[in-house]
Parts: structure tokens; sequence; C-alpha cells
């Protein structure tokens, strides 16, 4: 009979400390955010165009990625809520929309910049190359960050 070795099964290295997270690579961008909270009941893409018109809830893109985007707002957002966010370049008059969900909304570190807040946004359906290249301010000339 034929003796089986058996081996130990090989534990996963751990992620050392402050490991990169992000799943796509962020880069600048100099575009506009309008987001609004995304209604309970579902919408058309008709309502969620008159919805995102209406709000008043404004940004300016810090970086975006193919999975979200992070803004900075003189306005706080919850983190967990539910939105629809437009992304629009300011020179190019190229407008995304997408749903999503805040991920996270922390004081901004700059003292002159008086009360804002920074927001991060995880979109449901992530932007395609072309799209982050269009509201990502000349994606081969941006810093990634």
């Amino acid at each position: 009979m034929k003796s089986v070795s058996t081996v130990a099964p090989v534990a996963p290295l751990p992620k050392p400390c402050g490991a990169e997270r992000r799943s796509y690579p962020r880069w600048e961008g100099d575009s506009d955010i309008i987001l609004c909270r995304r209604p309970a009941g579902g919408f058309t893409p008709e309502r969620a165009v008159w919805m995102l018109q209406a709000s008043q809830f404004r940004g300016r893109m810090i970086d975006v990625s193919m999975g979200g985007v992070a803004f900075d707002a003189p306005d706080a957002f919850e983190e967990g809520a539910l939105v629809l966010v437009r992304v629009m370049h300011r020179t190019q008059g190229y407008e995304i929309d997408r749903t999503g969900r805040i991920v996270r909304c922390s004081r901004s570190d700059d003292p002159s910049a008086g009360e804002r807040w920074v927001l991060v946004c995880q979109f449901d359906i992530p932007l395609s190359f072309d799209e982050v290249h269009r509201v990502g301010n000349h994606l081969f000339n941006a810093t990634i960050v």
C-alpha cells in the first residue's frame, strides 16, 4: 500500500498595513459634480434628469477612477446613502450620470477652505476607460493619484 503524504495548507500572506485597497487607479480631474438622493421606489431616466437638474448639492471633483469619484463640497452627505451622480467636465461639455453610494464623507483637512467636506462615491456600474478619459481632464497628461 502506498503512503500518501499530506501537506498543510498554506495560509495567505497578510496584507501589510496601509496596503492599496483600490480596484482602479485614480486620476485628477476638472469636473463639476451634482448629487441627489436616489428615490427608494425607483425612477425613470426622465425623473433622474429632472432630479439632477433640480439638485442644489454641488461639488468639485478631486479625482476619478472607473469605480468612483472623490469630490469636495460645501455640505456633508451621510455615508451609505444611495445617490444619483452627474459628473460634468467644465470645458468639454461632457457629462456622465451614474447611480452609486457614498462610501466616505469627512471634513476637509484644508483650513483655508472653511467648512468643506470630502466625499467619495462608489459607482454601481464602473465607468469605461473612455468615460474616465473624458471627465478626467486629459487622462494621458493627468497625474495618477
